[in-house]
């Protein structure tokens, strides 16, 4: 025999569903139950959305980071993950951003005079002030090394 649903009705019937296994309510009359989600209902695909408008906002020494961010997320499963498909859109976006950010070639700081190039029109003013090449050599020396 069944177990019928102990709830009683406005209208003073009974309820006429089936109880729950080991209840005396039906699921539409018994205790709901309590969320214990501890991380806020967002869906992964609008958090990783909203990636992609952060990413135009990095410094080029910001995207590494990202790139570990999106590779560990490709890594994990559950409300951490992402799809592979998404994680390659961003890596795109992000190589994107590396090449937009890094058109200049970076070239490295001179740590001595002589690796350092003069400006034509410094060595220009220099030698209207009668400075010759080794008073100039001197004077970036000074500059470098203080």
């Amino acid at each position: 025999m069944v177990n019928e649903c102990a709830h009683l009705l406005l209208n003073g019937k009974k309820c006429r569903c089936v109880a729950t296994r080991g209840h005396a309510l039906c699921r539409h009359h018994g205790a709901r139950p309590t969320s214990t989600r501890k991380v806020p209902m967002q869906p992964r695909k609008e958090r990783w959305r909203m990636m992609f408008f952060e990413i135009q906002e990095l410094s080029l020494g910001q995207l590494p980071n990202a790139i570990d961010r999106v590779m560990t997320a490709l890594c994990s499963e559950g409300y951490h993950g992402i799809s592979d498909r998404t994680a390659g859109a961003l890596l795109r976006v992000i190589l994107y951003r590396i090449e937009k950010l890094s058109t200049k070639p970076v070239q490295p700081i001179p740590s001595t005079s002589e690796e350092m190039v003069f400006p034509e029109i410094m060595t220009k003013i220099a030698r209207e002030q009668g400075l010759d090449e080794k008073s100039i050599q001197k004077l970036l020396n000074e500059l470098v090394l203080d």
